[in-house]
């Protein structure tokens, strides 16, 4: 690895997709460019591209319900709260 020091737009990508940042970091970007070329010189697709769509849709699918699930605890936690306070109170 080239650089001592990971700069916000390489945490960025690194979120995004690890393998994505780890090849980048070692490889370098004109060097994968260079290797996907010689893979496929008509320009095609490479397959694996299949994979890594499908691992990103999957962690959309992951992060949706994440999201969903803090949005209810942030308000069924509160109310609990609420309500049994409520309820001991008029004990």
């Amino acid at each position: 690895m080239s650089k001592e020091y990971i700069s916000a737009g390489e945490i960025n990508k690194y979120c995004y997709c690890p393998l994505q940042w780890y090849y980048t970091r070692v490889f370098g970007e004109k060097e994968l460019r260079a290797r996907y070329r010689l893979l496929h010189p008509d320009g095609g697709e490479n397959p694996s591209f299949k994979r890594g769509r499908e691992f990103h849709a999957s962690y959309a699918k992951r992060e949706k319900i994440r999201r969903r699930l803090r949005v209810a605890c942030a308000v069924i936690i509160p109310l609990c709260a609420v309500l049994c306070y409520m309820w001991l109170k008029a004990r």
